[in-house]
Protein backbone atom coordinates (compact mmCIF):
# COMPACT_ATOMS: atom_id res chain seq x y z
CA UNK A 1 0.00 0.00 0.00
CA UNK A 2 1.42 3.80 -0.86
CA UNK A 3 0.45 7.22 -0.52
CA UNK A 4 1.19 10.27 -2.51
CA UNK A 5 0.50 13.88 -0.97
CA UNK A 6 0.81 16.49 -3.32
CA UNK A 7 -0.09 20.28 -2.63
CA UNK A 8 -0.87 22.29 -5.87
CA UNK A 9 1.41 25.12 -4.64
CA UNK A 10 0.39 28.50 -7.55
CA UNK A 11 -3.23 29.38 -8.44
CA UNK A 12 -2.06 30.13 -12.16
CA UNK A 13 -0.35 26.76 -12.77
CA UNK A 14 -2.15 23.28 -12.73
CA UNK A 15 -0.82 20.88 -10.30
CA UNK A 16 1.18 17.79 -12.38
CA UNK A 17 -0.49 14.64 -11.39
CA UNK A 18 1.95 11.45 -11.55
CA UNK A 19 -1.23 8.92 -12.54
CA UNK A 20 1.14 7.22 -14.32
CA UNK A 21 3.34 5.77 -11.20
CA UNK A 22 0.48 5.69 -8.97
CA UNK A 23 -1.31 2.66 -11.34
CA UNK A 24 1.73 0.51 -11.38
CA UNK A 25 1.44 1.03 -7.51
CA UNK A 26 -1.27 -1.58 -6.04
CA UNK A 27 -3.78 0.23 -4.29
CA UNK A 28 -2.08 3.35 -4.60
CA UNK A 29 -3.74 7.02 -4.22
CA UNK A 30 -3.54 10.43 -4.36
CA UNK A 31 -4.09 13.52 -2.46
CA UNK A 32 -4.24 16.32 -3.83
CA UNK A 33 -4.27 19.63 -1.40
CA UNK A 34 -5.93 21.90 -3.26
CA UNK A 35 -4.62 25.91 -2.49
CA UNK A 36 -6.38 27.82 0.09
CA UNK A 37 -5.03 31.03 2.09
CA UNK A 38 -3.51 28.64 4.62
CA UNK A 39 -0.98 26.56 2.18
CA UNK A 40 2.27 27.52 1.40
CA UNK A 41 3.36 25.94 -1.60
CA UNK A 42 5.74 23.36 -1.68
CA UNK A 43 6.21 23.85 2.48
CA UNK A 44 2.49 22.51 2.40
CA UNK A 45 3.67 18.99 2.32
CA UNK A 46 5.35 19.75 5.72
CA UNK A 47 2.33 20.90 7.42
CA UNK A 48 0.33 18.33 8.92
CA UNK A 49 -2.76 19.69 9.31
CA UNK A 50 -3.63 19.00 5.94
CA UNK A 51 -3.48 15.28 5.39
CA UNK A 52 -3.48 13.84 9.34
CA UNK A 53 -6.90 12.41 8.34
CA UNK A 54 -5.32 10.87 5.60
CA UNK A 55 -2.58 9.66 6.98
CA UNK A 56 -4.22 8.45 10.27
CA UNK A 57 -6.44 5.78 8.08
CA UNK A 58 -3.70 4.94 5.91
CA UNK A 59 -1.85 3.77 8.70
CA UNK A 60 -4.77 1.79 10.39
CA UNK A 61 -4.99 0.03 7.49
CA UNK A 62 -1.14 -0.80 6.85
CA UNK A 63 -0.71 -4.91 7.91
CA UNK A 64 0.93 -4.97 10.93
CA UNK A 65 4.15 -6.74 11.77
CA UNK A 66 4.73 -9.10 14.65
CA UNK A 67 8.22 -8.42 16.61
Amino acid sequence: MQSSVRCCPYRRRPPTIPRAPLKRVKNGKLYLIPVSDQTRGHGTTGMAEFYAAQLRDFLAAAPRRGM
